[in-house]
């Protein structure tokens, strides 16, 4: 695994943390289903090359692929999606 590769997994590892965190104050609220859901979706992008998120992300932003919803009433984990998307394009 290249330094690329592994930084472009740890900023995900990044994100995903951030959206724990911040669903975890949510969990047996009655959205938490779609919390339930973020959650697997970031999951996703836990993998090793900007190759593999972008045949994920299907043309589609992180903030689209994870739901508007959650980033905008989560602006703490803005950082992390900006971070991870520098990572997809170098």
């Amino acid at each position: 695994m290249s330094t690329g590769e592994t930084d472009l997994r740890k900023s995900a590892g990044k994100l995903v943390s951030a959206i724990q965190k911040e669903l975890t104050d949510e969990f047996g609220e009655p959205y938490a289903d779609s919390n339930d859901e973020v959650l697997r979706l970031s999951l996703e992008l836990l993998v090793d090359s900007a190759v593999e998120i972008k045949s994920i992300l299907k043309n589609r932003t992180i903030k689209q692929f994870l739901g508007w919803m959650l980033v905008d009433t989560h602006p703490s984990v803005h950082k992390f999606i900006y971070e991870l998307e520098e990572l997809i394009e170098e």
